[in-house]
């Protein structure tokens, strides 16, 4: 037989702070002070007990009309009831038999009742409880009444270092420390905000605990924390930013860009859907693949994109992105520099790209690639209701506003161009559309935050990988049956695709745990920006080696045309960092964070006395 101690080892209320249901009560009710007057019972009414108390004496020391007492004491019941979730790693070791032993006021009947629905089928021996009993585990008198009545108990697991651990271990039993449900760090700065922010931060913590099974592999788990505590609340975060600024803009149509766009419209479409707003999501294809092109105008309209400076930018790169031959950019390149098609175009020479790009053979070759993708891109988009809106708003992870400055040139060329464009990204660092009409917002940052926006660009990985879609890349368009369809890349591999579905399941169990607290109090719950941008900030720069797990393994497809495929953090080995180009993936400070700093620290000895080999970290 063994015995569980229930909150914060079988289960966890979605708040932060136990006194957090006092305040929603208050809020329901309109006693804004109910959380002080609730607290304070409980205090006069242990003094009065001397000792343990239950449910119903604490609410004769509540100073309320009665039935305004009565209406509080029913709501909180309630709440204790329905705003719980389940320890999965823990609540699936308790057996029919075994006991439950809690410091508390509730009577068994809740707890038994709460445990049908986490737990069904499973029929504890007994609850027993410090108000009903009158001993409590905390001073050993309910660990001795346990011990004469139950001698075949063996051990106890609990989250309380002193009640259930010390206090059982000196009654004879094996007592196993839960720890789970401390708040995370990025927990503890949320909570530390009070009102939403501490609901935010229950939230986060109840949405790992339930998902975390006690066989869930490291990577998976760390995962799970990540987006329960970092991405949920700052993708929800962005989502009610969106809703917000459509609300005040007048804006009534949205469309979310492909891939990138993918979770924010499901949140989006989730909470649209729960508060009855009169706006309309939409969701089409789009990718730098299969809008630049179809977009383009002249050249000068695509210089920016046909010569972004990526890390990694070669001949052949050029000519996947202008979708022509590769011997055609060869020759253009030949009187300017001698360089392979493979070869990555030293900086020096990169400037003279402008040339290449304006040389008649390719200026010709590229407007016939952007006439053959014209026709069934524009059919494609017009047909989403495109053609019909005087005023649209856009939604991408950011960076430059080039997708929507190319889907807007395709919209003119069609003749069907909203008079109004405004883009709503996450992270808005340059502003390249600057069309007639054309508005361009950041959430995270924009260019009037330019410390804000030079620190996301260098993450721009990590965030993209963080908005994967559970579709593959969109590479152009095409006619079939008499209408335009998009055209896919490769799908991602099983273990990406395994990874992006747990993305994806933590982002909506986070979603659909803050609207049932949202329903609960009548009105939305709202997840505060600065808190969120923080932890975001923290989470990238200065990761835990759990952070860094999160994103291992990762493969992203960066670059234009996606042929940068790398991992966003791999762990290291101490021969990888004897190589002359240590590839850190594209989260250097994840890859380090995953990796043994033994091993860096060997390294880094073994230079000093190796002086030449290789470069410094």
């Amino acid at each position: 037989m063994r015995s569980f101690d229930f909150y914060d080892t079988l289960a966890v209320r979605l708040v932060a702070n136990p006194a957090d249901i006092f305040s929603l009560v208050g809020e329901r009710l309109n006693i804004p002070e109910f959380r002080s007057i609730r607290i304070a019972a409980e205090v006069n009414a242990r003094s009065a007990m001397g000792g343990e108390v239950t449910y119903e004496q604490i609410y004769n020391h509540i100073s309320l009309p009665l039935d305004l007492k009565e209406r509080a004491r029913l709501l909180e019941l309630e709440f204790e009831h329905s705003l719980v979730a389940p320890v999965t790693a823990v609540i699936s070791q308790l057996q029919d038999g075994d006991l439950v032993i809690s410091d508390m006021y509730h009577d068994e009947s809740l707890y038994r009742d709460v445990l049908h629905r986490l737990a069904p089928g499973v029929v504890p021996k007994a609850v027993l409880i410090s108000g009903t009993t009158g001993v409590s585990k905390a001073t050993g008198g309910l660990w001795k009444k346990v011990s004469s009545g139950y001698p075949t108990l063996q051990s106890h697991i609990g989250d309380n270092m002193f009640a259930d651990i010390y206090q059982a271990r000196r009654n004879g039993l094996v007592a196993t420390h839960f720890e789970g449900a401390k708040l995370s760090r990025y927990e503890m700065a949320m909570a530390k905000q009070g009102g939403d922010g501490s609901i935010i931060a229950g939230v986060s913590r109840a949405v790992r605990l339930s998902l975390i099974r006690e066989d869930t592999p490291p990577t998976e788990a760390a995962s799970i924390e990540a987006f329960s505590s970092v991405f949920g609340p700052l993708f929800l975060a962005f989502a009610q930013w969106i809703m917000r600024t459509c609300d005040e803009e007048g804006i009534e149509d949205v469309y979310f860009l492909a891939r990138d766009g993918q979770l924010p419209y499901r949140i989006c479409s989730r909470l649209i859907a729960e508060s009855r707003q009169s706006v309309r999501c939409h969701y089409i294809y789009a990718s730098r693949q299969a809008l630049h092109l179809p977009g383009c105008k002249t050249i000068e309209d695509a210089e920016s994109w046909l010569l972004d400076n990526t890390p990694l930018l070669t001949l052949r790169i050029l000519a996947e992105r202008a979708s022509v031959p590769l011997d055609v950019v060869v020759a253009a390149a030949a009187p300017h520099f001698a360089i392979g098609p493979e070869d990555n175009i030293p900086q020096r020479d990169r400037g003279l790209l402008s040339c290449v790009i304006r040389d008649p053979s390719f200026v010709a070759a590229l407007m016939a690639s952007v006439d053959r993708a014209f026709a069934p891109a524009a059919t494609y988009y017009l047909r989403q209701g495109l053609a019909a809106q005087n005023s649209v708003a856009l939604v991408d992870i950011g960076w430059h506003g080039r997708l929507q400055r190319s889907l807007g040139g395709l919209l003119e060329k069609a003749g069907h161009r909203p008079a109004r464009i405004l883009g709503l990204y996450l992270c808005l660092s340059r502003r390249l559309s600057e069309a007639p009409g054309d508005d361009l917002r950041g959430f995270v940052a924009d260019p009037e935050r330019p410390r804000q926006a030079f620190f996301y660009d260098g993450y721009r990985p990590v965030l993209e990988a963080a908005l994967s879609a559970d579709h593959p890349t969109t590479v152009g368009f095409g006619f079939a049956n008499g209408d335009a369809h998009p055209l896919f890349g490769v799908r991602d591999s099983p273990d990406v695709q395994k990874k992006i579905a747990l993305q994806h399941a933590t982002i909506d169990a986070f979603v659909e745990n803050v609207i049932a607290i949202g329903r609960a109090v009548g009105r939305p719950i709202l997840c505060p920006a600065a808190i969120v941008a923080g932890n975001l900030i923290r989470f990238l720069s200065n990761p835990t080696r759990n952070d860094g797990l999160a994103f291992e393994g990762f493969l992203l497809h960066g670059g234009q045309t996606g042929t940068e495929t790398r991992p966003i953090t791999r762990t290291l080995r101490a021969t990888d960092l004897l190589k002359r180009r240590n590839d850190l993936g594209f989260w250097r400070e994840g890859t380090l964070s995953v990796s043994s700093l033994s091993a860096v620290a060997w390294v880094l000895r073994a230079r000093r006395l190796m002086r030449g080999i290789g470069p410094p970290l």
